[in-house]
C-alpha cells in the first residue's frame, strides 16, 4: 500500500507530500492545480516514462533536481533528474540505481509491484472499453503471461517426444544388453580366478621387493670392496706416521739438549765477560795503586815491589 507521495518540481509541483490512508483516497482541487501531474509523477516512477525534460517545472533552477518520492509499506522508491541533467536515477531504500533508457530496475520493480495498467490518467480512453476484443485479449494475454505458458507448453510437448524417443532407445538398448548378459555367465568363475591371481601379483610384488633389496646389498658390498682396495695404503701411511712420531720424539729430545747447551754457552759467555771486567778492574787498581803508593813503606823503609 502506498503511505505517502513526495513531488518536488515536477510540473506545477515546487514541493508537495500527500499522505495517504487506507482505501479509497480522492484528491480535489481546482483545474491545472496539479492533481492529473500526480498521477504522471507516479507513472514516471512506475514506467520511466515520459522521457525527456517536458515534465520539469518551469519553476525549477540549472541546480534543483526533479524527484517522485513514494513511500510504501514495504519500503521506499525515489526517482530523480537534475535540471542540467547531471543526475538521472532511482533510489531504492538508499540503494541508487541509474536510470537507462525506457526500462525501470528490477529491485524497483519488485517493491512497487504495480504498472501502467494501475494508472488511469484523466484524457485516457475507458479502460479496455475503446478496444476490440482481439486487442482486449491480447491486453490480458499479455498481463497473464500467455505466450509464455504457450511457449512454455511447446517446450515441454518438445522435450517429452524427446524423452520418449530416448526412452524408447533405452528400451532397446537395456533388452540388447539383457541378451549380452546372458552370454558373461563366466565371469562367476573369473572372479575366483581374479581373487587367485591377485593373490599371485601380491606375492610376486613381494618377492620382487626382497629382489630388488638384495640386489641394493650386493651393490653396496661391492662399492664397499672398491673402497676398501683403494684405501690399502692406509697401512703403509699409519708405519710411516709411526715412523714420523720416532722422528719427532728424537727431534724433540735434540732440541731439548740444544736448549740447554745454548743456556750453558750464554752462561759461559757471561762468566767470561765477568772475568775480563774483573781484570781490567785489577790492572786499573794495580796503577792506581803503583801511582798513590811510593816505592819506600814509610812504615817499614822497604822497597815495595809494585810489580
Amino acid at each position: 500500500m502506498i503511505k505517502s507521495i513526495e513531488l518536488g518540481y515536477f510540473q506545477a509541483h515546487t514541493y508537495s507530500r500527500l499522505m495517504l490512508s487506507e482505501g479509497v483516497n480522492a484528491i480535489i482541487g481546482v483545474s491545472d492545480s496539479g492533481k492529473t501531474a500526480i498521477l504522471r509523477a507516479l507513472q514516471w516512477l512506475l514506467t520511466n516514462r515520459p522521457s525527456g525534460t517536458g515534465y520539469i517545472s518551469n519553476a525549477a533552477g540549472a541546480n534543483d533536481a526533479t524527484m517522485v518520492r513514494v513511500n510504501f509499506d514495504n519500503g521506499c522508491a525515489e526517482r530523480w533528474k537534475a535540471g542540467a541533467g547531471n543526475k538521472n536515477q532511482y533510489i531504492v531504500d538508499g540503494i541508487v540505481f541509474d536510470a537507462v533508457g525506457t526500462g525501470v530496475p528490477e529491485e524497483v520493480e519488485k517493491l512497487i509491484q504495480m504498472n501502467d495498467i494501475n494508472v488511469q490518467l484523466q484524457m485516457d480512453a475507458p479502460f479496455l472499453l475503446s478496444k476490440s476484443a482481439g486487442e482486449t485479449s491480447m491486453y490480458f494475454n499479455n498481463i497473464i503471461g500467455l505466450d509464455v505458458i504457450d511457449a512454455s507448453l511447446k517446450e515441454a510437448n518438445r522435450l517429452a517426444k524427446t524423452y520418449n524417443r530416448d526412452a524408447a532407445a533405452f528400451e532397446a538398448r537395456a533388452t540388447a544388453l539383457m541378451g549380452s548378459i546372458d552370454q558373461l555367465d563366466w565371469i562367476d568363475n573369473a572372479e575366483g580366478d581374479l581373487a587367485r591371481m591377485e593373490k599371485l601379483i601380491l606375492r610376486q610384488a613381494g618377492k620382487t621387493k626382497q629382489y630388488n633389496e638384495l640386489n641394493e646389498l650386493l651393490t653396496c658390498m661391492e662399492e664397499l670392496e672398491v673402497t676398501i682396495a683403494e684405501l690399502a695404503w692406509i697401512d703403509d701411511a699409519r708405519k710411516l706416521i709411526a715412523r714420523v712420531e720416532k722422528v719427532q720424539e728424537q727431534v724433540a729430545t735434540t732440541s731439548a739438549e740444544y736448549h740447554a747447551i745454548q743456556t750453558f754457552i750464554v752462561a759461559i759467555e757471561n762468566e767470561e765477560r765477568l772475568i775480563a771486567q774483573l781484570t781490567t778492574e785489577i790492572v786499573k787498581s794495580k796503577r792506581l795503586f803503583k801511582k798513590e803508593f811510593p816505592d819506600i813503606c814509610p812504615l817499614c823503609e822497604q822497597e815495595v815491589n809494585h810489580a
